[in-house]
């Protein structure tokens, strides 16, 4: 896992654009510097005061990240988000998307080439939907969760070993979906997560051998072999394929299942969506949201935040604890690998 010490190695020869020199260079320079102090604070700092200073590390290392980035209008202020109604509950409270001229949120997602919030998302959405904290539970488990595509088939319709080529259909395997009694059960759970919303219950003859829990078929002399399992036991979905090459199967792949899992190369997270619009949010986009309303509510509303934090009587207190830390471990991964040159 990344550290700050492997972040601040960069400022020697400051990739991207901010290597050109100039003003470019030294927002590079000092922003990562302050970036690195406040997480450093943040460290040592207690729960009460560690949203604040932990957010304001990630808001600086963003603006290192449009110097290095951007080709123009790199230079960002304000933070195109608000929190409009804070509420009695923290996880009701909801951030709303405020895109402006030259704003930091938006000019981040710009550089990572990631889809910023739209409308309006309550944390209990955003936290549940970010992946790093996908073992961090919630006392209400009505949103849904990420899912994880263990591995991806590509389907022949008559299957020929010595052929590169493959069908216009794909199929994936889903872990994570919890009770499911039917296809229907399956597709309606698909509607949570955009990218696999054209995506159909699938379990029907393929032509591939994938285990001994299979029926077979002979049509027109080729032996085709029918998964049955219970859809309950082994969800299966298939998406369409535009093309039969096998880099328009890893296309479709890596689009419906976006988020790498670390160390992992056949695993891969499938969001749900979150905001209205609904849709899929990376990572630093995810990590602004979930940050920027802690660190709101801790700055404006401090009775909110310690009666949250209390653990005697908040169902949500250690899980925030852990939530905080987790964005200590992870934010320095993220932003060395958004800065590193492409």
């Amino acid at each position: 896992m990344a550290t700050w010490q492997d972040i601040r190695a960069l400022r020697a020869a400051p990739p991207g654009r901010a290597g050109q020199g100039g003003a470019r260079q030294k927002t590079f320079s000092a922003a990562l510097q302050q970036a690195q102090e406040l997480a450093a604070a943040a460290d040592h700092s207690g729960y009460a005061s560690k949203p604040i200073l932990l957010f304001y590390a990630l808001s600086q290392a963003s603006r290192a990240l449009c110097a290095v980035r951007l080709d123009e209008n790199w230079v960002r202020s304000g933070h195109g988000l608000s929190v409009p109604d804070r509420g009695d509950e923290l996880l009701d409270v909801r951030i709303k998307a405020a895109p402006a001229s030259h704003d930091l949120y938006h000019g981040v997602a710009q550089a990572v080439e990631e889809t910023p919030v739209r409308g309006e998302a309550s944390l209990g959405e955003l936290w549940a939907a970010l992946p790093d904290l996908k073992d961090i539970p919630l006392p209400e488990e009505h949103w849904p969760r990420p899912l994880i595509a263990r591995t991806a088939v590509a389907l022949e319709e008559a299957p020929d070993l010595s052929s590169q080529a493959t069908s216009e259909r794909l199929l994936l395997l889903i872990d994570g979906l919890g009770d499911l009694s039917s296809a229907e059960d399956l597709q309606a759970k698909l509607q949570s997560f955009p990218t696999l919303s054209n995506g159909s219950p699938a379990s029907y003859p393929t032509g591939v051998a994938t285990g001994i829990m299979m029926n077979e078929e002979e049509r027109n002399g080729v032996v085709y072999r029918r998964v049955i399992l219970p859809i309950e036991m082994f969800p299966v979905v298939q998406l369409d394929v535009s093309g039969s090459r096998i880099q328009d199967h890893v296309d479709v792949f890596r689009s419906a299942a976006p988020g790498g899992v670390e160390d992992q190369k056949d695993l891969r997270w499938i969001n749900p969506g979150v905001g209205s619009p609904s849709q899929v949010l990376g990572p630093l986009s995810s990590w602004w949201t979930v940050l920027f309303i802690l660190s709101s509510v801790a700055r404006y509303q401090p009775a909110l935040w310690g009666k949250a934090l209390d653990v005697d009587r908040s169902p949500i207190a250690i899980g925030l604890e852990r939530v905080l830390d987790r964005a200590q471990e992870v934010l320095p991964h993220y932003v060395l690998a958004s800065l590193r040159p492409e």
